[in-house]
């Protein structure tokens, strides 16, 4: 796993800034395939792929947790817009799969 590199993310709280880092690592090497980011202070995973990586997604433990999870595409209505779905589960990826 190789790290991309650490994005600073500012957010404003109560008058004070806090800072947070976003770790972002390229699970095979490749800016296109899966990807995981840590976020500083906070016990969560993200985990990104194409649809065309979700069995390269399926491989990582990570993906079989309990968890939310969001698809992208395009609107079937409206090619020219994205459509997106919220869901969750116990199985992240099992759940996601199924849609």
């Amino acid at each position: 796993m190789s790290m991309v590199g650490d994005i600073v993310a500012r957010r404003h709280e109560l008058g004070t800034m806090a800072v947070k880092t976003i770790r972002i690592f390229l699970a095979d090497g490749e800016p296109t395939g899966v990807l995981l980011a840590e976020i500083s202070n906070w016990t969560g995973e993200v985990l990104v792929a194409p649809r065309s990586q979700l069995d390269q997604l399926g491989k990582r433990e990570e993906s079989r947790r309990t968890g939310v999870y969001l698809l992208a595409g395009p609107d079937p209505d409206d090619p020219s817009r994205t459509s997106a779905y919220i869901g969750e589960g116990d199985n992240v990826l099992g759940s996601s799969s199924a849609m």
